[in-house]
């Protein structure tokens, strides 16, 4: 399974143990209230958790163009943290998420969490404006 961790969800889960806390103001955390706090971020771990961990090496040639060489080879939970934290996917900007699960043809995922079927990314990608992996991947 893969995971989608933000750097909050990251100080929870330290060493693979879930750590409970306390937020700031005093309520108990874990980690179902941290993703529940996240509707991005509960969505992107939705898709996360129904992708087969052999898609990771998949996942990491695909964006290899997008990030650098040296998170290519850390572990599948922190590829979509990295894509986040370098602004390229986010609440507003999905298209690149879109993108992947096309390439993953992953298209019971692009129906259920973006509303799209396969011919229509196939349409899309044909502008190179709407694209954001490169068309040799």
């Amino acid at each position: 399974m893969l995971l989608f961790l933000s750097p909050t969800l990251d100080a929870v889960l330290a060493g693979g143990n879930i750590y409970t806390g306390f937020g700031p103001d005093h309520t108990q955390l874990d980690l179902e209230n941290i993703i529940s706090m996240c509707p991005f971020e509960d969505e992107v771990y939705n898709i996360c958790s129904q992708l087969e961990s052999s898609r990771t090496k998949e996942l990491q040639f695909l964006c290899k163009d997008l990030i650098p060489q040296s998170h290519n080879d850390k572990q599948d939970t922190h590829l979509f943290m990295t894509l986040k934290q370098m602004g390229l996917i986010d609440e507003k900007n999905r298209n690149l998420i879109a993108e992947l699960l096309f390439y993953l043809q992953r298209y019971d995922l692009l129906k259920d969490h973006f509303k799209l079927t396969k011919d229509t990314m196939i349409k899309r990608l044909k502008n190179p404006k709407m694209a954001c992996i490169a068309p040799y991947r």
